[in-house]
């Protein structure tokens, strides 16, 4: 953006990003069995799984599965360290 990593350092105090996931349908979701190949290789699976649903479809969802969304956030402080660090280009 051609903006010198100073004033950035200097003006910054939250940086937060945003990301929409989609819900389950509430009329159609169905419970299934928990099993590690349902879950990414680089996630640490749960000790004691408490439920599993998986989206199946009907008219309530336009046979997606899905219905409607929510904003997952994840939120970081700039403190002195981060400054420094933005200051230098790190």
């Amino acid at each position: 953006m051609g903006i010198p990593p100073y004033l950035i350092a200097s003006t910054l105090k939250l940086s937060a990003a945003q990301r929409l996931v989609r819900i389950l349908c509430p009329v159609c979701k169905k419970r299934s069995l928990f099993h590690p190949l349902n879950f990414q290789k680089h996630l640490q699976l749960p000790l004691f799984p408490q439920k599993h649903f998986v989206a199946v479809g009907c008219q309530e969802c336009y046979f997606t599965g899905y219905h409607g969304r929510r904003a997952i956030y994840e939120i970081i402080t700039v403190d002195e360290c981060l400054k420094e660090q933005i200051r230098t280009n790190q």
